[in-house]
Parts: C-alpha cells; structure tokens; sequence
C-alpha cells in the first residue's frame, strides 16, 4: 500500500508439540486395518531440529509485496522419524492469545508460506484444533502435511522445511496496530490405515484394489487420429452407488473418479503421458450456463422485477470462450467474484421447461470464500481435456442417440467438431460422458451396464445402470465437457432421469470441476469414506 504505514506486531515463536503415545487407539486394529499393527505399535519417535539461529520477529512492520515477502530469511527446522514404521506429521501455524484488550490481527491479512510452493493467507489454511491448551491459543491451521519413514530406499525419514510470514500488501489501514503472535506445533501419528510411502495412483492400486469390487479396469482404448496407433488406457475407476472414494480436497468433500492413463499436459510429463489421479467435486457449484453471454452495451436491469434483459444473447458450444470455462478456470480458481456488475451475474432462473427469452435474475457469483485454496492448486497440474463428441439422430458412427459408454470414449478423444480443437490444455474442466457411463456397477440382462446406450438409461428397464453409479443425480441435471459436432449449440448433459442426453448451451445446468492431481501426490490417511476421506499431500 502506497504512503499508508500499517503498524503491525508480529511475533512468531516456535514450539513442537509431539502427539506420541498418548493415546492408545492410534495402534488399535480398525475394521479397515490389514496387519500392519506389530510395526506401528513397534516405534513412534520423531525429533525436532532448528535449523535457523532466530526465531521470526516482524516488529512494527508494514505491507510488503509477494516478491519481497519471498525474500524473507525466514525460519528453518528439521523433523526426523527416528523408526522404521511410517509417521504422518502435520505442521500448524497457532495463534496465540496476548491479553484482554489486544487488537488481534486479522489473519486473512497475514500471508505464510511453506518452502516458496506457494503463498497463502494464513485464514485460507485448513483450520483444526489446536495442540496448545484453550487458555494460549485462539486458532491453529495446518500448513503443512506428510509422511516420514526409512523402511525402504524409496521413502526418506526426514524433512526440512522453511516458515515464511509477513503482512499483505492489500491489509487495510483498519488493521492498523493489530497484533499477531504465533507458534509452529508439530502432530506426529501413525497412520491406523495400511499407508504405504508411495503415489496416490499407485496406493490405490496395489493397496487398496485388492481388497475391494469398488475399483475396476475398463479396458478403455481408442486409436490415435494422428498416428493411427490403438492406446490402451485401461483406467482404473471407482464404480457403484457409493464406493469409498471420498477425498478432502479444498476443505471439502470431493471424490476420486479414477487412476487415469496416459494422462497430457504435465509440465514435466512423457510424450505418451503419465498417470494420474482424476477428481471430481461431490457437490455442484450451482446451475449455470455452458456457453451464454451478452455484451454490456445490450444489457439492461430493471430493478423492479430485479431481472435483466438483453437485446442480443450468444450462445455457442467453444470450450475455451464458454460461460462454464470462465466461471471454473477464472471465478473459481482465483477466488474472486464476477466482475462486471459488482459481484453479480445474470443468470437463468427456472427449469429449461418455462425458460423465457427474459427470464434472468441477478444472482450471486462470488468465490473469493469457496473457490480453489492455493494448497489444493499446488497438488493440481494442467491437463489435455477432449473436445471432440457427437452427431444426433442421425445414424452415424457418433450418434449420440445410440452410442453407449465405450464408443462415447472413443468420441470423445477422435472425434472433432466444427467448432473447437480436438484437445484443450487446463487446470479445470467436467466430467464425459464415459466418465458418468463407466461409473456405474450394474447391469442389464447380464450384459455390463457400459455395453448398454447411454441415452437410454432414463428407462425403466434400465434402472440398474443409474441406480448403481455414484456420479448420477437425481437433485439437478449436470453439464459435460462433450460437445455436439455438427452443430454449434449443443453439449451433453446428465440429466435427472439418468440418462446422457444434450441441450442448448443457455440453460442453467450443475458445473461439477473436474481436477487431475499431480502424478507425485501422496494418500496420507483416511478410508475413502464420507465421514473419514482420504487426505492428500506432495
């Protein structure tokens, strides 16, 4: 902030707190533990090592920038697992109490990083409970989270890593003598899941699969329009009415459509790709257009029936330019809310079927409180998404009319339109339809519920296929990344009745983010149950 002086107290002391043997249930066995007791009840000790001379003391400081909040010496410590068992560790940041008339600093304006992986505001960390007794400390996030342990080459038992803090740029001059103290507290457990030091990709897989009909191969292939060679993707997927595969991700509840192959787009990834973890948000952001806009000049709010008119309304089926890509890739990645008319976005209200050409209300786009968490974005990296898609009811090769879950895949990656590339690099997109076709566990007169059109599975007859698929519901139609070929409008939903089908790109549909994880991203606890998720760290 330019030619405003923010005096800010700012203290941070460091103190571990070692959660050991307190608590005898960490080795207990559990009804999802597979005879890993004997090792982890063997040893819990880990050490704590400063590594920097000083503890970090920001007296009377002001706002600094990004770049020279980086530039901080700041505080370095090392933690070592001294046992051949594997340690979760998880690293909190807790703010202190001072006195009863303190001015508390509001930590939304306190900025900390880890190791320069990224830059946070400390109220955007994870919040949990504080390892400090009620009387010292009023809040403690988790900064930092992972595994320690020696028992093989491909493991490390310890880490170091680098504290950072300093004052926003943007705190305002109501912060003004606020005060800020804090300690970093370190919790040490061992994990009562059968964790192994290793990928998320390859947890599940050589983990998890085993012991479970949730996990299945779909034998998924295609031919490559360029080269004319056959991939063999053979994604591991979760399929089911409700399979474990809950993950808490962006402080909420997410699940894991897959282990994908031959995944593009990594910055450091093959030329045939690599493989990947594939995740989905559990809950719809809301209905939204897939492609509608208006250009301000043919606006007009009538603030009387609260609803805006346009006079020239676009819509059009290009990913890139689309409604949905801008609210997921700009609103909900960088937090912030729709720009143009102070926070709001016309919007369609009602169901497609009484849909007027004048029937918009203002509603509420706003992400800077819901959208993606820096430390969610760090485990995420850019993908090749498909654009190509069908024809309909025309009796082609991809007429969606009669296209079941297999032959959407191989639409889906050959299959070009006449308005979009066959592939688009991102961070965020939606599922396909063969994401929504092979999640589904049933089955139809014997025959694979995969083998059976996915426009039809709105019948009754084929009840099973929807019934027996976690990505199917019945509270709100969903929006796909797939796209009608032959005709500029059009994309493929999910509707409520189960069945794949498609619609005009204005009506307000469920955007559910699609993510692909790093390749290196660890699973460091939890079941993959709703109520115990499975956590993730690099």
């Amino acid at each position: 902030m330019k030619n405003k002086k923010v005096l800010v107290i700012v203290i941070v002391l460091l103190l571990v707190v070692v959660i050991l043997g307190a608590s005898y249930a960490l080795w207990t066995t559990t009804a999802h533990q597979d005879g890993n007791n004997s090792a982890a009840l063997s040893c819990l000790d880990i050490t704590y090592e400063s590594i920097s001379e000083n503890n970090i003391e920001l007296n009377e400081v002001l706002p600094i920038t990004d770049e020279a909040g980086l530039a901080l010496e700041g505080y370095t410590f090392k933690i070592t697992n001294n046992c051949n068992s594997i340690v979760r560790y998880q690293v909190n940041l807790e703010t202190l109490n001072i006195s009863n008339d303190t001015k508390y600093l509001n930590i939304d304006y306190l900025d900390a990083t880890i190791d320069n992986e990224f830059i946070e505001t400390l109220g955007n960390y994870e919040s949990t409970t504080t390892l400090l007794s009620d009387n010292e400390a009023r809040d403690a996030r988790i900064i930092k989270e992972g595994l320690l342990d020696k028992s093989s080459n491909t493991s490390t038992n310890s880490v170091i890593h680098t504290l950072r803090v300093w004052l926003d740029k943007d705190t305002p001059t109501s912060e003004k003598y606020a005060q800020w103290r804090g300690k970093i507290t370190i919790n040490a457990t061992t994990p009562t899941e059968d964790i192994i030091y290793d990928t998320a990709a390859n947890y599940l897989t050589n983990v998890v699969k085993p012991t479970t009909d949730e996990l299945v191969y779909d034998g998924a292939s295609y031919t490559d329009p360029d080269t004319g060679v056959e991939i063999v993707d053979n994604n591991l997927r979760y399929v089911g009415a409700n399979p474990d595969n809950y993950v808490w991700f962006n402080n909420e509840l997410w699940r894991i459509i897959g282990v994908m192959n031959h995944v593009k787009g990594g910055e450091n990834a093959p030329s045939e790709g690599e493989t990947r973890l594939k995740l989905i948000r559990d809950e719809s952001l809301g209905n939204f257009p897939y492609y509608e806009d208006c250009l301000e000049e043919n606006m007009n709010y009538d603030a009387q029936t609260d609803k805006w008119t346009c006079s020239s309304k676009r819509y059009n089926n290009n990913w890139p330019n689309s409604t949905a890509n801008e609210i997921l890739n700009d609103l909900y990645w960088n937090r912030r809310p729709h720009a143009p008319y102070n926070g709001y976005m016309y919007l369609k209200t009602g169901n497609q079927t009484s849909f007027t050409w004048q029937d918009y209300k203002t509603e509420a786009v706003d992400f800077r409180n819901s959208g993606l968490k820096k430390v969610y974005q760090n485990m995420m990296e850019t993908a090749t998404y498909y654009l190509g898609g069908y024809t309909w009811d025309n009796g082609g090769t991809y007429d969606g009319v009669t296209m079941n879950t297999k032959q959407y895949y191989t639409a889906e990656r050959t299959n070009q339109g006449i308005n979009n590339e066959l592939t688009w690099a991102g961070n965020l997109g939606l599922m396909y339809p063969s994401d929504y076709g092979y999640a589904s566990s049933g089955s139809v007169s014997g025959s694979s519920c995969r083998n059976i059109v996915l426009s039809t599975w709105s019948q009754a007859a084929n009840a099973n296929c929807r019934n027996n698929n976690w990505l199917f519901s019945s509270a709100f139609w969903q929006w796909t990344m797939t796209l009608r070929v032959d005709y500029t409008i059009n994309v493929a939903d999910v509707s409520i009745s189960g069945n794949v089908s498609h619609d005009n790109t204005h009506i307000g549909f469920g955007l559910r983010p699609v993510a692909y994880l790093k390749s290196q991203v660890k699973i460091i606890g939890g079941i993959g149950s709703s109520d115990n998720p499975y956590r993730l760290s690099l």
